[in-house]
């Protein structure tokens, strides 16, 4: 693995020092968690942005046209398994 050293405040560097230490992971794991996590809000916060945009512009049948996909309805248990499939959606 490739690495390559990366600035930051005193304040930083600790926190992720001590967020490695009291968890027991590397410093690594720290911040490709933590990168992760950020990619995964900024992902959410633009497709929340993207509903409100739709919903302000009256794109329901953006979101509506999912369901009239083809295929059939089905209906599962808990275990993830099919218990009914239905008819195909007109």
């Amino acid at each position: 693995m490739s690495s390559t050293t990366v600035r930051v405040s005193n304040t930083i560097r600790d926190k992720i020092r001590d967020i490695s230490e009291s968890h027991g992971v590397s410093i690594q794991d720290v911040i490709e968690k933590a990168i992760n996590f950020y990619e995964n809000k900024l992902f959410l916060e633009d497709l929340n942005n993207a509903y409100a945009k739709s919903k302000k512009n009256n794109d329901d049948d953006l979101w509506d046209s999912t369901l009239m996909d083809g295929l059939e309805d089905e209906e599962w248990d808990k275990s993830g398994k099919v218990i009914k499939k239905g008819s195909k959606n007109a």
